[in-house]
């Protein structure tokens, strides 16, 4: 298969289906893993007779685990991507995508459940975007939330479906929205879960009255204290520890794109019977693009990286890339992402000089987080332009980050010119000078 062509599901299976296996899959790891510390542990009660031996076998071991705990610390992981140089940029780049992360993969019977009631939501939500004016849908909700937006109606409508479907179910200590300024806990007449639940309940509401496809995206966390009263610290964990991540795209078709930390499937509504039936699997972001997509009105605001890689793709085939390349900009994040998923390409929304009280306008844990975990896991890469969406470690429920993500190599050039201007801005004056 020619990377970017899509894959489609030669047998049909449901949602409900597809997450029964990956349940079935991770309590086949689970236990041979198990199996495997049980086999390691005897091993080396049996070399416990030779000192010398023993004492490399825990030197390794403590070594090693050391070393995989450091891999999953955000200060570890932010030290390391800020470390480049130009030779090896890719290789680096490359060698951190295709390591596996220290991420929770088990997929419990209460993860799908969760998922289920929220592709349900999603399945609710998708209908009542598809009435529109029929049903007084849309236009203003006369509100603002807390990012200081206007709120749609559909916007509304959206946030109190995915809190009414996902409430009562068992599941959950606490959901968080983009569209509300503290966590939503569970009420006392519902019982309690161990997950936390994160949503961007309608991404690209300024599209819905030019009927533009639009789209719900969600991200799925371990509460860390179960039991205890959740607070907006709980959420803040770096996107590695999400357990599943996903979003859905109200268009010609209702898509559902999800990911539960093994590859990335793509899920089609079929609106006569309202099941999600498996229609891509493996879905995979081609290395290479000849697509970009960034709001160029921002262009005067753009820092000197953003600006010397967009330069270098208007000028073609008589610029420094010796090709010519497309912008497309649907001002709606699923929907431009969808298209990067589907056929490659990269997304830009970069820090800019418009306020530097905001490092970035995307919202790390509603956007950018679930975004970054699925391109990442479809062979993609994600970035602030300084180090991998996945390792910040988030100060605020709402706190915004600069988004680059996509086709590998694309998103490893911006980052290196992002990188190289750090490097030269900290060289001597008459350094700089000279080259």
């Amino acid at each position: 298969m020619n990377p970017g062509q899509i894959q489609h599901s030669t047998v049909s299976i449901s949602l409900t289906q597809y997450l029964i296996q990956k349940q079935r899959e991770s309590a086949t790891r689970r236990a041979a893993s198990s199996d495997n510390s049980s086999r390691a542990v005897s091993g080396e009660s049996r070399q416990s007779g030779d000192a010398t031996l023993s004492g490399e076998s825990n030197q390794y071991s403590n070594a090693t685990l050391l070393g995989e705990s450091n891999q999953c610390s955000n200060a570890t992981l932010s030290g390391e991507s800020n470390q480049c140089s130009d030779a090896t940029v890719s290789e680096q780049s490359s060698n951190k995508r295709n390591s596996k992360p220290c991420r929770d993969l088990t997929v419990t019977s209460e993860l799908r459940l969760l998922l289920e009631v929220v592709a349900r939501a999603c399945k609710r939500i998708s209908y009542a975007v598809g009435k529109g004016a029929l049903a007084g849908h849309l236009g203003d909700a006369g509100n603002t939330n807390i990012q200081g937006e206007v709120q749609k109606k559909l916007d509304v409508i959206a946030n109190d479906v995915l809190l009414e479907a996902n409430a009562w179910g068992g599941h959950l200590a606490a959901m968080a929205s983009e569209e509300m300024d503290e966590p939503y806990p569970i009420p006392d007449r519902y019982p309690k879960g161990e997950y936390l639940l994160l949503f961007d309940p309608l991404d690209g509401s300024s599209n819905i009255d030019v009927n533009v496809s639009i789209g719900t995206i969600f991200s799925v966390l371990r509460m860390p204290e179960v039991g205890a009263e959740p607070k907006a610290r709980h959420f803040l964990q770096s996107g590695r520890q999400q357990l599943a991540a996903g979003y859905a795209v109200y268009g010609p078709s209702t898509l559902l794109v999800l990911t539960v930390g093994d590859g990335v499937a793509c899920f089609t509504l079929d609106r006569e019977t309202g099941s999600w039936w498996l229609t891509q699997d493996r879905m995979q972001v081609p290395k290479q693009t000849r697509e970009f997509a960034i709001n160029a009105s921002n262009s005067r605001h753009w820092e000197t990286p953003v600006k010397r890689y967009i330069d270098e793709l208007l000028a073609g085939k008589s610029g420094p890339r010796g090709t010519d390349f497309n912008m497309r900009w649907v001002a709606s994040m699923v929907a431009d992402v969808h298209r990067i998923m589907t056929r490659g390409g990269i997304f830009m929304y970069p820090r800019d000089a418009r306020d530097p009280s905001k490092p970035g306008r995307l919202r790390l844990m509603y956007e950018a987080n679930p975004m970054a975990l699925l391109i990442e896991e479809a062979g993609g890469a994600a970035s602030t332009g300084l180090g991998p969406i996945l390792d910040v470690c988030p100060e605020d429920l709402h706190q915004r980050v600069p988004v680059i993500l996509g086709s590998s190599e694309e998103v490893d050039r911006v980052v290196f010119y992002h990188k190289y201007s750090v490097m030269i801005c900290h060289q001597a004056p008459d350094m700089r000078l000279n080259g």
